[in-house]
């Protein structure tokens, strides 16, 4: 089962849709370079400020492993770390549950594109979340 392909950074042009932000003031774009569309995010000041996307629940089945891989490249001259999680929640926005799925190496601007890649498994929880 495939949550997200390519994060669908190579569809709909230069619109930033289905990512988005996770708080204000962050600063979400797509972009081009050397063939290739990624999404860009700046006006970082936290280490949790990142990238969002929906996955529907019925997507997240528990007790299958599923695979995050990405290139991600930071813009930072120290080493810094990626972290990667699923934030649960109700249809009415209300918090159910964390899941670190993957922890990046660290890397700098130096270390140009890395890949990240890690596997996960959903517990029960997340699978009472509505659609």
């Amino acid at each position: 089962a495939e949550l997200a392909i390519g994060g669908d950074a190579n569809l709909n042009e230069f619109a930033t849709f289905p990512m988005r932000t996770n708080t204000d003031p962050l600063k979400l774009s797509k972009i081009e370079e050397g063939g290739n569309k990624f999404y860009r995010l700046s006006e970082r000041t936290e280490h949790y400020h990142g990238f969002h996307q929906t996955i529907p629940s019925k997507c997240a089945q528990a007790d299958i492993m599923f695979e995050f891989s990405a290139r991600i490249r930071l813009h930072s001259e120290v080493k810094e770390q990626v972290r990667v999680e699923i934030d649960a929640r109700e249809l009415n926005d209300d918090y159910i549950n964390d899941y670190d799925i993957v922890t990046c190496p660290e890397q700098s601007i130096s270390d140009g594109w890395q890949i990240c890649t890690g596997t996960f498994v959903f517990d029960g929880t997340l699978m009472d979340t509505p659609l």
